[in-house]
């Protein structure tokens, strides 16, 4: 019973800190658009796009990661949650240090994002590839409460 309680009050925090880390990054594009010269700054470290499309016996959660290879790439899930990871690897950060540039919007060095998924899911059965800067998610329902790391098709 205790376990059961402490899972709906973890449910509960987690999707209210879903809805105020939506609410934070809007009142940041808010500003980034306002405020020109720190737009690159705030939208790489805050605006994460996901779509979560429930297909049925699964889901599809889809996340833009302009910029990054699959090798920089970290995708984790546990029956609840899907975490991305994606950090521009230490080379490519070296080689763009010399290059000026005129205009620098696409300034993604670190991205993560946590999904709280609405129902659970077979981790064992997801899937993830990368395609032109669009990491997708495969994510069978029903399952066990585990956690793995997936590798990028």
């Amino acid at each position: 019973m205790l376990r059961m309680d402490l899972s709906e009050r973890l449910s509960e925090l987690v999707k209210v800190i879903n809805e105020l880390r939506n609410a934070l990054d809007q009142e940041l594009v808010k500003i980034a658009n306002a405020v020109p010269e720190l737009r690159s700054e705030i939208l790489s470290r805050t605006c994460v796009l996901v779509d979560l499309e429930d297909v049925g016996d699964a889901y599809v959660l889809r996340v833009d990661l302009p910029g990054f290879s699959k090798n920089e790439v970290r995708v984790r899930v546990s029956e609840e949650f899907v975490e991305i990871v994606a950090e521009m690897s230490e080379s490519r950060r070296k080689a763009l240090e010399g290059r000026k540039f005129v205009i620098r919007e696409r300034i993604f060095e670190k991205i993560r994002r946590v999904v709280k998924l609405p129902s659970r899911v077979n981790p064992d059965a997801a899937t993830a590839k990368l395609i032109d800067g669009v990491l997708e998610v495969y994510l069978p329902k029903v399952g066990a409460i585990r956690q793995i790391e997936l590798r990028l098709e």
